[in-house]
């Protein structure tokens, strides 16, 4: 079959539709940032959704893209070194999202577009290594070090 314009047009909007549908389903589906366990492991004790045009539309904040950190575990790495998590909920594409989190646009200086890249970093670590994250809390850019700990409840 020989390529055409309309043919190539057509390829490219089924994938970008079921790439968009990927998308769509993981920013409005909290994830939790350490990979799944069966023995004791880093953990980091934050979750959250990557951020979207339409989530940070509702958050009114600038940024486009990133992990918007919608929960923080008491006691865990994460809120001992001060990241934050949402505090209200709104409701975006007919779903509830905790929004005014931290925006996670960093780690160790690697641009972080979602939680992929997040994901991708956080397994190739050791319980007692840092990971440095760079957030946007309230249009104020941050970098905050989170020194990982031992899981204590792996699953």
């Amino acid at each position: 079959m020989a390529h055409s314009l309309a043919s190539t047009g057509a390829a490219f909007a089924i994938l970008f539709a079921v790439v968009g549908v990927s998308f769509a389903y993981v920013s409005t589906n909290p994830v939790t940032v350490q990979p799944p366990q069966t023995e004791r492991g880093p953990w980091t004790g934050i979750s959250g959704v990557n951020l979207t045009p339409a989530i940070a539309s509702a958050m009114g904040t600038s940024e486009q893209s990133g992990f918007l950190v919608v929960g923080v575990v008491p006691g865990s790495p994460a809120e001992k070194a001060g990241i934050r998590g949402g505090d209200r909920a709104v409701t975006v594409d007919g779903r509830e999202i905790r929004v005014g989190g931290d925006i996670i646009i960093e780690v160790d200086g690697r641009p972080v577009t979602g939680f992929a890249e997040i994901q991708q970093d956080f397994q190739q670590r050791q319980v007692g290594e840092t990971m440095r994250f760079t957030v946007v809390r309230a249009n104020t850019t941050m970098e905050i070090p989170v020194l990982l700990e031992e899981n204590p409840n792996p699953q």
